[in-house]
């Protein structure tokens, strides 16, 4: 066995860790996995052998073939034509192919075939090998087909189908094939070794794909399933290196772009970090809109054919999904291989990943969610840092416009009436003061006073810090007021200084604990939460109390300062 080399930034040895952990607890004959955060490779790890035959060995930028991870190839192209405005997702595909518009099909859109979920998962025809090889008879042959179901009203694996349908599209509108629009657009400006029709020197030195022993047979040949995969028999699966087997150097050179890639790992996670970050500095390929896009659920739950395997579906991409393939989060994205190879892009924490192997293990097969739940554990940590960082820098923008209008206030602002009916601060006999205050807003809603908002705010400042903290939080009427002017003014600082002290113990996993205010318990919010809601509520509070200076700027008499001129309202 070859050892395995590579490396790992600090704070990332987990995942070497998962990685070595597959070869001693799995079959693992050669892989690799690669990650970049934030636009840079933070690991870079393979080993093993590359072909069992000779006992070569895998190297850095061994190539294999990775199946089904080709649909992120033609998913990534895709959401490029709709960004660039050359593609509607939901426009019928007979926009861009008019002689698609048959049998039923008029209506079947993009997004839908995107989704698995177009009614064509299959076809009727039985084109040769050398006709898949040619492109167009499979075009012909999609031309002819009545869809399955009504279009839209199910889903099911469109697993060649897709690549050829949506291949077409791109070729419609770029002139191009698939797999030479992707090397134009993306592998060749990025560098990336990831290819749809590999040409003979880039198949050389490729890793051989070999099975491992009890790996599960396919249905029979009349199944679905089986069509799906074979397209009706004639590609071999899972044979590797029968006649047209996934080995065959005839089948990695034409374009079969629903599962007929080659390609690194560094290649394909490069491809998902350009797509969610950019690279190096570099723009990123998607915008955050149309990751957004891409990430809105398709298809989940029982397919047509009644299987439920935990599955989730983007437009094009694989989303998380917990009882599957559980990823980072709700803006991860992915595709992966029938050999077990994996590879997904994330925004939300910055990551590009891939992990490619050269034994198809089949059922059981959790090499790639192990490393995946180790990239989890390290960039959860950077993720709270990122957020921490975040959520502090919002709140000091929202005390910044707090202060600013504080500072300009005189005692004799905080009780002014800006209208007949108001909530206010009132004496009480034993010289403090008394809120105006009822459980159920009322109808009218009264205009606050100054004092009203910034007694309102040292409430729910008081009572989020009591949350914050653990304790018990204080009721509304037990919060004393000191009074206008300074007073009030010095006790809104001293609780800005008290919640950072607070969000500073917070740090870390803190963030992440649960939070019942201003939500109750079982809605499920978290800390991090409250500090978001207390960054929009001190801005919304501030914003009140600036829109009082306005009005009372331009009432009868105006404000005045401490020595008796004018004042501004900034």
């Amino acid at each position: 066995m070859a050892a395995q080399q590579g490396w790992v930034d600090e704070g990332f040895g987990a995942v070497a860790d998962a990685f070595a952990g597959n070869f001693d607890d799995f079959p693992e004959l050669g892989a690799a996995t690669t990650v970049f955060v934030g636009g840079r490779k933070v690991v870079e790890l393979w080993g093993g052998v590359a072909d069992e035959r000779t006992g070569r060995p895998w190297q850095q930028d061994t190539v294999v073939p990775v199946f089904s991870c080709a649909k992120g190839l033609v998913a990534v192209s895709v959401h490029l034509l709709a960004q660039r405005g050359l593609l509607d997702l939901d426009a019928p595909v007979a926009r861009y192919w008019p002689e698609f518009a048959r049998h039923g099909k008029e209506s079947v859109t993009c997004r839908m075939v995107l989704g698995h979920r177009a009614g064509v998962p299959v076809l009727d025809a039985s084109p040769s090998f050398e006709e898949i090889a040619a492109w167009t008879p499979v075009v012909r042959a999609i031309e002819e087909q009545k869809p399955l179901w009504e279009p839209g009203s199910a889903y099911e694996y469109h697993g060649q189908v897709l690549g050829f349908l949506l291949g077409e599209v791109v070729r419609r509108i770029t002139g191009y094939t698939p797999g030479a629009h992707f090397r134009r657009t993306v592998a060749e400006p990025l560098g990336l070794h990831a290819w749809i029709g590999a040409s003979e020197a880039e198949q050389a030195g490729r890793a051989r794909l070999v099975e491992a022993e009890g790996r599960p047979a396919m249905p029979g040949p009349e199944h679905l399933l089986t069509r799906i995969v074979t397209m009706n028999g004639a590609l071999a699966f899972p044979g590797l290196d029968a006649p047209r087997g996934w080995n065959d150097p005839a089948l990695l050179g034409m374009e079969l772009p629903g599962s007929g890639a080659l390609a690194s790992a560094s290649g394909l996670a490069g491809l998902y970090a350009a797509a969610a970050t950019g690279i190096d500095g570099a723009p990123r390929l998607l915008s955050e809109p149309t990751v957004s896009d891409a990430v809105r659920e398709m298809s989940s739950g029982p397919s047509w054919l009644g299987l439920d395997m935990g599955v989730r579906w983007g437009s094009g991409f694989l989303l998380d999904s917990p009882s599957f393939r559980p990823l980072l989060g709700a803006r991860s994205f992915g595709n992966d291989g029938a050999g077990g190879q994996f590879a997904f892009g994330d925004d939300e924490f910055g990551v590009g990943f891939a992990y490619v192997a050269n034994r198809m293990v089949g059922h059981g097969d959790d090499r790639a969610n192990r490393l995946i739940s180790a990239l989890r554990s390290c960039v959860g940590g950077v993720m709270n840092d990122r957020r921490a960082q975040l959520l502090v820098g919002q709140f000091e923008v929202a005390w910044a416009l707090c202060d600013y209008h504080l500072e300009r206030l005189v005692p004799d602002d905080f009780l002014w009436e800006p209208a007949p009916l108001c909530w206010t601060l009132h004496r009480t006999p034993d010289g403090g003061w008394r809120p105006d205050w009822a459980e159920t807003e009322p109808d009218p809603v009264p205009v606050p006073t100054v004092a009203w908002l910034s007694w309102h705010i040292g409430w729910w400042w008081t009572t989020a810090l009591a949350h914050l903290r653990g304790t018990t939080p204080p009721e509304p009427l037990d919060v004393e007021w000191p009074g206008p002017g300074l007073p009030a003014v010095e006790w809104l600082g001293g609780l800005r200084t008290e919640w950072l002290a607070g969000l500073e113990a917070a740090s870390g996993d803190g963030w992440d604990e649960p939070a019942a205010f201003p939500w109750p318990r079982e809605a499920g919010r978290t800390i991090a939460d409250l500090v978001a809601w207390v960054n929009v509520e001190l801005t919304k509070n501030a914003a009140e109390i600036g829109q009082l200076r306005l009005l009372r700027a331009v009432a009868p008499g105006g404000p005045t300062s401490a020595d008796g001129s004018a004042t501004g309202t900034g």
